[in-house]
This record gives C-alpha cells, structure tokens and sequence, in this order.
C-alpha cells in the first residue's frame, strides 16, 4: 500500500527531478511515521520533511487543492506552540474558500482536525473559536455529522449540556451512531464538569 507506493516515488526521484512527485513523497513519508509511530515522537527525518512541507506553502500568497492536502497531513505532527503561531494565518487563508464548492469539504477538514488538536490540548478557547467557524460552515453545507461535533465540541468549552445533549441529539436522528459513540467517549475524555 502506502508504503510501496512512498518506495515507488523514492526510486522514481533518484533519476528523475519532479517536485510534485517529490511532493507526493514528503507526504507518505509524513503519514506513514504518524501511521507507524503516531505523533508524539517524530523522527528529525519527519520533523525536517514537514519543516520543508510547510515552509513551502507557508510562502505562497494563494493556497491551492494541492497545497490544502499537504497543510491537512502535516497538521498533527506540528508542536503546539508552533501551531498556535500559524493558526492565524491558515484561518485566514481558508476564508477564500467558502467560495469554492470542491474545496470547501477540504477546508471543513482541516478545521475540524484543528479544533481536535486545540481540544486535546487543553486549549478550549482556540477550539471553541475555530468550532462556531465550523457550526457556520456545516450549516451552510448541511453536513449534520460536522455540526453536532462543533455542537459538542463547542459544549465541551464551554461546560455547556444543553449544546452537548444538541449534539448527541443530531447524530441519533440522522443514525450517525458511530460518531456518536465517539463524540461520547470524547465527552467522558474532555469535558470538566463546573465546580459548583
């Protein structure tokens, strides 16, 4: 599978240059670490490819199909702290896309993983924010799976049920009962109830 295919890019570029290729491969070789490894101990090897994966697209002024696949693979392999000081510029750049239908599925994406990231770090503030970015989006688009997890993730933040039960609520109508059973364990992981 992935791996064949990351060993197929390689061999290819060693006669061959042809950065879309090599593109492709800096990619596999980022998701078959975190696939192999997860993220908590990235080689130097990862930590320089997603380095070069970001500063490439970090440059360009316009983000493109291509470019929004990359940033949605590297995402979780950046340290939090370097992640909160690009956050702004990546909601920034995915604003442009609400105009583009194929892309807008990519965009929910990413913000979706973002706000995973923000939420398991104990960042409720950040995932709280990118999340009501989210509940206009699945709104918009319909996508009731994506609005009760911004529902929830948003009640989460905010210590609030109502919102949770909301969520819940959503995916037992629309018989979403995987998710739901995820979003519950991610309740029992993540939410703090208020101390009275």
């Amino acid at each position: 599978g992935l791996v064949h295919f990351f060993e197929t890019c390689q061999n290819y570029l060693k006669t061959h240059h042809d950065l879309p290729i090599e593109e492709i491969r800096d990619m596999l070789e980022v998701v078959i670490h975190i696939r192999q490894h997860g993220t908590e101990q990235l080689s130097d090897q990862v930590k320089q490819t997603v380095k070069k994966l970001w500063e490439k697209i970090e440059k360009q002024d316009t983000w493109y199909e291509n470019d929004l696949k990359i940033l949605n693979t590297i995402l979780f392999s950046f340290p939090i702290d370097h992640l909160h000081l690009i956050t702004g510029k990546i909601l920034q750049r995915l604003e442009v896309y609400k105009n583009y239908q194929h892309l807008y599925e990519l965009r929910m994406t990413i913000l979706l993983n973002l706000s995973t990231i923000y939420l398991y770090n104990q960042d409720k503030n950040t995932c709280q924010q990118i999340c009501y970015t989210l509940l206009e989006d699945a709104k918009k688009k319909r996508r009731y799976d994506i609005l009760a997890i911004a529902y929830v993730r948003i009640g989460i933040c905010t210590s609030n049920d109502h919102l949770i039960q909301k969520g819940f609520s959503l995916l037992e109508l629309t018989n979403e009962t995987s998710m739901l059973s995820h979003l519950k364990k991610e309740v029992e992981t993540c939410y703090q109830v208020k101390e009275i």
